[in-house]
């Protein structure tokens, strides 16, 4: 009797497991290593006044972006997006007269912006190059809010993109959910 259990026991198991194995199937991995790839683009050092300053924020803003890998070069690349140009003072305003090159399209940009101070001028420069090469919005005029814990109570600081310009909201024992509005006028937070 002990035999015929064991026997019965063994043909459940043998049955439930054939069963199981029909039904499951091996993952697929469907997605390739490329897509996480970053688009790189190549910046050679602009030509004029402040030209070294922007073009060293042109490429901290796009690499502050997650698709864009952004690079110091010295000539126009073969493969690669290439970002050149000049910056001119003029009345109390930076121009900028330049172009992006993408050699595997065959297509040039050409690209003007103008701003009153060089880290806005980078951010229009970061933007338009990011719109012009992935199709997305570029985001370095942007604020970033945030609390700093200390330990005389907390402090709410508003960044911009390029994390250089910081400055101190308000302090209080706690703060909350800091959150800018979508025109980055006003900011909300509990206290």
């Amino acid at each position: 009797m002990r035999f015929l259990k064991i026997f019965f026991l063994l043909i459940v198991f043998f049955l439930l497991k054939a069963a199981c194995i029909h039904s499951e199937e091996l993952p697929v991995i469907t997605v390739g290593p490329e897509r996480y790839g970053k688009r790189v683009v190549n910046i050679v050092p602009f030509s004029g006044e402040k030209g070294a300053e922007v073009s060293n924020l042109v490429k901290r803003a796009l690499n502050h972006h997650l698709v864009i890998l952004a690079l110091e070069s010295s000539s126009l690349s073969s493969t690669d997006p290439t970002l050149t140009g000049t910056i001119s003072h003029r009345e109390g305003a930076y121009l900028f007269r330049g172009e992006l090159v993408e050699p595997i399209l065959g297509k040039r940009f050409n690209l003007k912006a103008e701003a009153t101070t060089p880290s806005l001028l980078a951010c229009a420069l970061a933007d338009k190059t990011m719109e012009l090469l992935t199709n997305y919005q570029g985001i370095c005029l942007s604020k970033i809010a945030f609390v700093r814990r200390t330990s005389r109570g907390d402090e709410l600081i508003v960044a911009d993109f390029l994390r250089q310009n910081f400055y101190r909201v308000r302090t209080a024992e706690l703060i909350l959910f800091p959150k800018i509005s979508p025109y980055g006028k006003k900011i909300a937070y509990l206290v």
